[in-house]
């Protein structure tokens, strides 16, 4: 993506396929989500499957973004935390071709998402039954079946974004750096997906994956190892 006139910024971008997990390697089982919360992604599918599948989970008392190809439906699940059934929203988009995915949310108010800067059907309401904040694993990409995720890169930010501040993310689909962003000093985590010289994605010659995305934000990186890794786990 062009910067600026004086600038040329390459992006990368990895197609990840299989049933792996990619987690923070020192935040491990203890990633504690805050009162407010943002997540983005600027992700795509190439799969055709009529199963859900994982985009990104915090396991176990975190939110959810699963995404079921054939269909079309891209389903959010936060937890409440009193318990009790989740609160859940099914919407339909495209993931086909590049997208940019925000979920945002205060857990005492509520939830939205945005596909491309636009609010995706009205907000999920926390007021009487507020998210849950605990903690849990933190992972990216499906983990249960074969699937193609296509990362260009993903952010956690430790506030709730405003539609205005979505946008200002989005940058009409150019580039940007969020570290840039005005609600930089919240940003807890930024993992760019090949952009950092440390990344490795390395097939190791028969379909097991080992990666490294390097936080770029903080120093939580994004991991699997090859030995724990399944066999048709590899860069598409």
């Amino acid at each position: 993506f062009p910067d600026n006139e004086n600038e040329v910024v390459t992006k990368n971008g990895f197609i990840l396929n299989g049933e792996f997990r990619i987690k923070a390697a020192d935040v491990d089982d203890a990633y504690v989500l805050q009162n407010n919360e943002t997540f983005v992604f600027w992700v795509k599918s190439s799969a055709t499957h009529s199963t859900s599948h994982y985009l990104f989970r915090i396991q176990s008392d975190g939110p959810e973004i699963l995404y079921q190809p054939s269909t079309g439906i891209i389903k959010i699940v936060i937890p409440k935390a009193a318990g009790g059934t989740a609160h859940q929203i099914l919407r339909k988009i495209n993931l086909n071709s590049l997208s940019h995915i925000v979920l945002t949310f205060d857990h005492d108010s509520e939830a939205v998402l945005y596909v491309n800067s636009i609010p995706l059907g009205p907000s999920i309401d926390l007021t009487s039954d507020v998210a849950n904040v605990g903690g849990g694993l933190l992972t990216i990409g499906s983990h249960a079946f074969d699937m193609d995720w296509g990362f260009i890169e993903a952010a956690v930010f430790k506030s709730t974004f405003t539609h205005a501040e979505v946008k200002e993310a989005y940058n009409f689909g150019n580039y940007f750096d969020l570290k840039t962003h005005s609600q930089e000093s919240s940003l807890q985590h930024y993992w760019t997906f090949g952009d950092h010289p440390a990344d490795i994605f390395d097939n190791n010659g028969d379909n097991k994956l080992t990666a490294t995305i390097n936080d770029t934000a903080r120093s939580n990186n994004l991991i699997i190892d090859a030995a724990n890794a399944a066999t048709n786990d590899k860069i598409a």
